[in-house]
């Protein structure tokens, strides 16, 4: 036992330092041991805890001591002989850094990043419903397509066969290549697969049954109508809208949840989403934000397209706020015959009658085609076919010349009626932006008719003196557009004619149009009628019989003025 060497001891002054001093933790400066012999003997205590294992940095570079050992006393010694060259080439063989392995090491490396991420966007996309980049049976066909047929039922395709094809594989890879690789990086497909259109396939089939599979497991019910317009508000891309929606669509009770707004309904609730309104605005927010519209419009357009063809096979129909949507942007991209297609869906389902909403995609419709046949080089309308097709939408007449309330002409005298909830200035508009197409159509007979037929209907809606100066200004402004345009005209014919007979007469004259006439500005309309006075003596009056003032117009020769030329 070792003893203290001091002869007194520590002495504790009060009873606080006695539970200080009790309940302190002493630390002993030697530990007592006992070795094989039975023997005491006391040790150093190490204070510091033991180094765990997994704290202790591992090292792939270990140390291995070379089998050539050298003793510095020996030289000269039989035993011992001295390095040359080729103990160096060796040693240098043996532990210098191998480029092969050090390559190996890194595609190891970077197998394992591929791995995880691989895995991480697996799982987001397995646990994120309202994820657009899931994968559906559209995008499995499509990666099959990709695929060259080598072999149908065993017989080798000739090469004449596959060369058309392979023309517009070639575009279509140009237009989908972004979309698909994309698909590929947020599915954890790895990049390889982009090299072997069956390595793709493959890839994204195990992807695709797995998704399957975890959606059945884990029972996922469908985005509820405020997670799919939240959804919707972050997109940012027509791809994006149109996945987002199909995916959301699985069956027709799903689709009646998203549209359950029927014609004519008001009993729904005003808190209530309307996801057809959050599918235009989104569609709307990235035309605004885009630059390519023209190519936009036709995304939208086979959008709502597919949409509707979805909608009818549950048996729904497509809102009215898509049906106006899909009507004024085949007006801005100039194709008139999806213009005819969806004005005549939204006569047959009734929407533009019974939906006041409505009435701006019809206004704004007339205003494009009127700024497109005004400015040349905007929305194209240079064929004889187009015009001829417009000039049917805005009247409603048919081959046999007979005329249909199914056009875009009653919509603006429906909208002046008394018992239209639609704002007379906004319908005064829509007319004004159909008489400016008829004259920019060269409708001359057209023009003159209305004045008998449309124009008591709009005075009763106008105010007493300043509308109808208005209106006589729209009739001789839309006159000077048309004598712009139109072939000369014939002296003979009758005092009178009906409506649709002078609307088919002027459709057959605009194929004997001049189309250079189309591309004069149509703003110099302006200047022409204050040049020729218009309202003074410039026109004669639209009260003449139609022989009278079809003879006053050749008189005056106005048709055709230098300015067109």
């Amino acid at each position: 036992m070792i003893r203290s060497r001091w002869p007194w001891t520590l002495r504790l002054t009060s009873s606080a330092h006695q539970t200080v001093a009790r309940n302190q933790k002493r630390c002993k400066t030697f530990v007592r041991r006992i070795d094989k012999n039975n023997e005491v003997y006391y040790t150093i205590s190490n204070k510091r805890p033991p180094k765990s294992p997994e704290s202790i940095p591992m090292r792939d570079d270990f140390f291995e001591m070379p089998d050539l050992l050298l003793d510095l006393d020996a030289d000269g010694s039989r035993f011992v002989r001295q390095a040359d060259e080729a103990d160096e080439v060796r040693q240098e063989r043996k532990w210098d850094v191998n480029p092969k392995r050090l390559e190996a090491q890194h595609q190891l490396k970077q197998l394992r990043e591929q791995i995880a991420e691989s895995r991480r966007k697996a799982d987001d996309i397995l646990s994120n419903p309202a994820n657009i980049w899931r994968l559906n049976s559209h995008d499995i066909l499509s990666a099959a397509l990709r695929c060259p047929p080598r072999t149908v039922d065993q017989i080798e395709l000739s090469t004449a066969t596959l060369e058309a094809p392979s023309t517009l594989g070639r575009l279509s890879l140009q237009q989908d290549a972004r979309l698909l690789e994309t698909l590929c990086r947020e599915n954890g497909i790895p990049p390889h697969a982009m090299q072997d259109d069956q390595v793709l396939l493959e890839w994204m089939l195990l992807r695709y049954k797995s998704l399957k599979r975890s959606i059945t497991n884990r029972s996922e019910q469908p985005l509820s109508p405020s997670q799919l317009a939240a959804a919707l508000q972050s997109q940012t891309s027509i791809a994006g809208i149109r996945r987002l929606v199909f995916h959301a669509l699985g069956s027709g009770e799903i689709a009646k949840t998203y549209f359950s707004k029927t014609i004519g309904a008001t009993d729904q609730s005003k808190d209530a989403v309307d996801i057809a309104k959050e599918i235009r605005n989104a569609c709307l927010n990235v035309l605004d934000k885009d630059t390519e519209r023209a190519a936009v419009h036709l995304e939208v357009l086979s959008f709502i397209g597919n949409l509707a063809a979805r909608l009818s096979s549950y048996g729904a129909t497509l809102p009215p706020a898509l049906t106006g949507l899909a009507l004024r942007l085949s007006a801005a991209a100039g194709i008139t015959g999806a213009t005819s297609e969806w004005l005549h869906r939204g006569f047959v389902n009734r929407m533009w009658e019974r939906h006041t909403a409505s009435s701006g995609d019809i206004a704004e419709t007339l205003r494009i085609f009127a700024q497109h046949l005004g400015s040349p080089g905007e929305g194209g309308l240079y064929a004889v076919h187009d015009r001829q097709l417009l000039l049917q939408l805005l009247t409603g007449i048919d081959e046999n010349h007979t005329l249909s309330s199914d056009s875009l002409r009653s919509l603006p005298l429906l909208y002046l009626s008394e018992q239209s909830r639609v704002p007379t200035d906004q319908a005064y508009d829509m007319y004004e932006s159909y008489m400016t197409v008829l004259g920019h159509l060269g409708a001359v007979r057209t023009i003159w008719k209305e004045w008998h037929v449309s124009r008591p209907i709009v005075t009763r809606s106008l105010k007493p003196n300043e509308g109808i100066q208005r209106l006589t200004h729209l009739y001789e402004t839309s006159l000077l557009s048309a004598l712009r345009v139109a072939p000369p005209l014939e002296t003979r014919c009758p005092p009178d004619m009906e409506l649709g007979e002078c609307i088919a007469v002027d459709y057959h004259s605009i194929a004997a149009q001049d189309a250079d006439s189309w591309l004069v500005d149509g703003t110099d309309t302006a200047t022409i009628s204050k040049s020729v006075a218009v309202g003074s003596s410039g026109l004669p009056s639209f009260d003449l019989p139609l022989d009278e003032w079809i003879a006053k117009l050749n008189e005056t020769n106005l048709q055709r003025p230098p300015l067109a030329r």
